[in-house]
């Protein structure tokens, strides 16, 4: 454990100490007699009498680490240095049971609890949403700010001040080491600690400055129980990170009210912007490599830094964001090549920017991986399957005859005579009543293909040159339970 010269200074207040700080970092790990033949450690504290650094001084004594120094008004050599010895050993006790606390099982709320018997100050931990994993007791609603009241409510700040704080100090998530926050905004200065994972922010630990500005000695004393709780984080923080998302992401695909808070605010943090432009994907692994699922998974987070990409229902459910910078074809040609090189084909979701609607995305990317097994072209996209899915729903959910009656009259009159008008219709409208097309489809000769149209339209009670009939002619051959 590593001290400060300020934390000794505040352990030995008693003796009135002078000091002239320029470094003061924590760097202080034993204590010895000053001695002007042994070579300085700057991790240790000397001692010893004033006139063994000046000529003129006087038997007061002092305390010197690098460049810092502290007199005392005393000159008991003795009992400075056992009151010192005391204080490395009140300390490292203390960091022990910290350190003990951290490695077991133990709430984080606990954890608080110890750092408070040393550190009288509001602190709170965050976790990667921004959500309080703890808060300090002792501190009820009223006793340091409305944001803590809020935090104690809800465990979290609202969105609206997140937001604030992220477009007006972008940089509070990406400081490293200890660092001060006083803006116009917060109700209180804080002191701040942001904890990393291969250099992802997972949470904060921060110190809330209430009335008066803090001593250095309790600044100090907080940076300690930082290093101390970035063990936690590290240990604990990433994996609930991961797991959380994926549950998140999970009820956001089957839930009828789309993505919850949690997941929006997660999603926020994790790719900056709520607005960008969005796809669900539906991702088919073949039978042979299913149990190459879990590793493709993981494949596709670590390669696509814009997308999320989980195991849900038998498929590798991705949600791709696509910042407004990036050129939309470019990525889902790089996500293509991915696909193709693993032999996996993909339905995607139509783009969308509004969280409510991911469950009705998923759906696309599902109907569309169905339609859909190319592994050559392995990208299909809803857009090019939304006919058939709106009249296949139509079909399924009907509860009315949408069949137009003169397709039913064909039916009846080639079963009855055992003629192909009904087939010869359907594909005359398709063609857009090219009878060149048409006789070439059909392989018939254009007099064969001209006899057959001028009977139609006298069975026919319609006229198929109207648009409107026209159109529900053509519906009513996809609506049919086979082809015609």
């Amino acid at each position: 454990m590593k001290l400060s010269i300020w934390i000794f200074t505040e352990w030995l207040k008693e003796y009135s100490p002078e000091l002239q700080v320029r470094e003061g970092g924590l760097n202080i790990e034993t204590v010895r007699l000053f001695s002007s033949d042994s070579p300085g450690d700057d991790t240790c504290l000397y001692i010893g009498r004033l006139r063994d650094l000046y000529v003129q001084g006087n038997d007061d004594v002092i305390c010197t680490n690098k460049n810092d120094l502290v007199l005392l008004h005393t000159s008991d050599l003795d009992e400075v240095m056992n009151r010192i010895l005391d204080a490395f050993e009140f300390y490292q006790r203390w960091n022990v049971r910290l350190l003990e606390s951290i490695s077991s099982d133990i709430r984080p709320s606990e954890i608080l609890d110890i750092a408070g018997e040393l550190i009288k100050e509001p602190l709170y931990l965050l976790d990667s949403n921004q959500y309080a994993l703890a808060l300090s007791s002792g501190f009820g609603h009223g006793t340091v700010n409305p944001l803590w009241d809020m935090m104690l409510d809800n465990g979290t700040a609202d969105l609206a001040f997140l937001t604030r704080l992220n477009r007006e100090f972008p940089e509070h998530m990406t400081n490293r080491g200890l660092y001060k926050m006083d803006l116009p905004f917060i109700p209180n200065p804080s002191y701040n600690y942001n904890m990393f994972f291969r250099n992802r922010w997972i949470g904060l630990c921060c110190m809330v400055e209430r009335d008066t500005a803090l001593p250095q000695s309790t600044i100090d004393l907080f940076h300690i129980f930082c290093q101390d709780i970035e063990l936690w984080y590290l240990a604990h923080s990433q994996e609930q990170e991961s797991l959380m998302t994926d549950s998140l992401f999970r009820e956001a695909l089957i839930s009828e009210s789309g993505a919850g808070e949690l997941f929006r605010r997660r999603f926020q943090l994790r790719f900056h912007s709520l607005s960008d432009e969005k796809y669900i994907l539906a991702v088919k692994v073949p039978f042979d490599q299913a149990l190459l699922a879990s590793h493709l998974c993981k494949e596709l987070n670590l390669t696509f830094p814009n997308l999320l990409a989980i195991l849900h229902q038998q498929y590798i459910c991705v949600l791709y964001n696509l910042p407004e910078k990036k050129n939309r074809e470019n990525a889902l040609q790089e996500l293509t090549i991915f696909l193709k090189n693993n032999n996996c084909s993909a339905g995607c979701s139509t783009p969308f920017t509004d969280f409510s609607g991911i469950r009705s995305r998923y759906q696309e990317a599902l109907y569309a991986a169905g339609c859909h097994a190319d592994t050559q072209h392995p990208l299909f996209f809803f857009e090019q399957a939304a006919l058939s899915f709106a009249l296949e729903t139509i079909r399924d959910h009907m509860t009315v005859n949408l069949i137009h009656p003169s397709v039913r009259k064909l039916l009846d009159y080639d079963r009855i005579h055992h003629t192909e008008f009904t087939r010869t219709l359907q594909v005359y409208l398709t063609k857009e009543r090219s009878q060149s097309r048409t006789a070439e489809a059909l392989h018939l000769h254009r007099n064969t293909l001209t006899y057959r149209l001028q009977r139609i339209r006298e069975l026919l009670d319609c006229d198929p040159d109207d648009d409107d009939i026209r159109l529900h002619l053509l519906l009513s051959f996809r609506f049919l339970p086979s082809p015609a």
